[in-house]
């Protein structure tokens, strides 16, 4: 059952009755609502009424879905911008990488050279040393040789070497015979 209504039927009617809170002439008759057609003015009131408070709804949807959108967006341009910035970063991190490859090849390059030179240069000094000893050895089988000639071709050393020999011999028996 739908809320009640009054009715009044006479303006000077001096019964009363309680309805609710509210005392009201006898007179006066309680209708239910669905039971009373609408009028004209009050249909006027709540049509624009109601006109009202959806005008106000599509409004609040609309600046709704505009935050809605405005937060989305938001979070695109935030997302975009971390993205960039991870970008920017990650670029900056593999040329940084790129660049310390390169000098650290650079490094190795040098080193092998420095390397490579060293080692020619201990081969040339190993060869130099080979070839000055080669030379030293010839340079004194030469001068034994010279001396063992010499020796062989001077008279006096021969006499001196055969005098030497005799010493040495009488030298020996001269131990013996002690």
């Amino acid at each position: 059952a739908g809320p009640l209504f009054l009715v009044t039927q006479s303006p000077n009617s001096t019964e009363r009755w309680k309805v609710g809170n509210r005392v009201v002439p006898r007179a006066t008759k309680l209708v239910r609502a669905h039971s009373l057609p609408p009028s004209p003015a009050a249909m006027a009131i709540r049509a624009s009424h109601v006109d009202q408070m959806m005008a106000a709804r599509r409004e609040k949807e609309e600046q709704m879905n505009a935050l809605k959108d405005y937060s989305a967006q938001n979070t695109k341009l935030g997302f975009a911008a971390k993205q960039e910035i991870d970008i920017t970063s990650r670029r900056r991190k593999e040329h940084l990488s790129r660049v310390q490859a390169e000098e650290r090849m650079h490094a190795m390059i040098q080193e092998s050279e420095l390397a490579a030179r060293s080692q020619e240069r201990i081969n040339d000094q190993n060869k130099k040393l080979a070839g000055e000893l080669e030379r030293r050895k010839a340079e004194r089988e030469r001068k034994e040789r010279d001396i063992q000639r010499i020796c062989e071709e001077s008279e006096e050393l021969r006499e001196l070497e055969r005098r030497l020999k005799v010493a040495y011999m009488n030298k020996e028996r001269a131990a013996q015979h002690e």
